[in-house]
């Protein structure tokens, strides 16, 4: 397990990868290489999430799951290593809990592009854990689990203001039309390829008393005030939650979860 009582520089020189880690969980001031080679050398890792409010044992769980798929080989991502960049360039990264759909997927359809048409496509596709922070150039088409790149305003200045991606009209897919997903960008630069369902669990011992909450709109039920835990780091998850409940709800959606929370 990582000594959270090492500094930011001391972690990121043994484990550079650790990096993208920081920067896509809270730690974004980590991007500037001047922060983590100055006061990184001076601020330890506990610091560093007690100063955003950041939740260590969430962070260590994520962390440790993060840990373990980047040792489990070619599962971890879907690249082709150096290979040359091909007629259609992906980059991005893919949700956990549909991981491995998805690339099963990816790789069926980019076969099946290739053999009728002689189109090659080449892609690196990670792990949500990674961020997108490593995406430096412009592929032809990006992946991202959340909403923090597509909505950035790097992506809005950079990238659709000038021009270098454009829109296009394709239909919703139909299994995302049966699970009620049929969100559609009215200028057509965002496409939605799969959901990922956010559920709670209930501790039944700490009801007391009170009934079983059954949806979300349940949970903004003043008689769960300080009763709800949502893992705040995880921002993939926490902006979908906040957009949801601000889409039905409104902003006083928004206030009953943080009453909750």
């Amino acid at each position: 397990m990582l000594d959270f009582n090492k500094t930011i520089y001391e972690l990121t020189e043994d484990q550079p990868n650790l990096l993208d880690f920081f920067i896509a969980n809270g730690l974004s001031q980590l991007e500037n290489k001047l922060i983590v080679k100055s006061l990184g050398r001076k601020m330890t890792l506990n610091d560093a999430l007690s100063k955003q409010n950041i939740d260590a044992e969430g962070f260590a769980e994520k962390l440790s799951q993060y840990l373990a798929q980047t040792q489990c080989g070619p599962d971890a991502s879907l690249n082709q290593g150096e290979m040359s960049r091909g007629d259609i360039d992906i980059k991005g990264v893919l949700p956990c809990p549909i991981h491995l759909p998805l690339r099963d997927a990816i790789l069926n359809e980019t076969q099946r592009i290739e053999d009728e048409s002689g189109i090659k496509i080449s892609y690196d596709l990670r792990t949500a854990n990674l961020g997108v922070s490593w995406i430096t150039d412009e592929p032809d088409i990006i992946l991202s689990a959340g909403f923090e790149m597509f909505f950035s305003k790097k992506m809005k200045v950079e990238y659709l203001q000038t021009g270098i991606y454009s829109g296009g009209d394709y239909p919703v897919d139909k299994t995302l039309i049966q699970h009620g997903a049929e969100l559609k960008d009215p200028n057509g630069y965002y496409h939605i390829v799969g959901i990922v369902p956010a559920i709670f669990i209930v501790n039944k011992d700490r009801l007391e008393g009170r009934q079983m909450p059954r949806s979300w709109a349940d949970l903004l039920n003043e008689q769960y005030a300080d009763s709800v835990a949502i893992p705040k780091g995880d921002l993939d998850l926490y902006n979908a939650i906040l957009l949801t409940i601000k889409a039905h709800h409104g902003v006083n959606g928004l206030l009953a979860l943080g009453r909750s929370m």
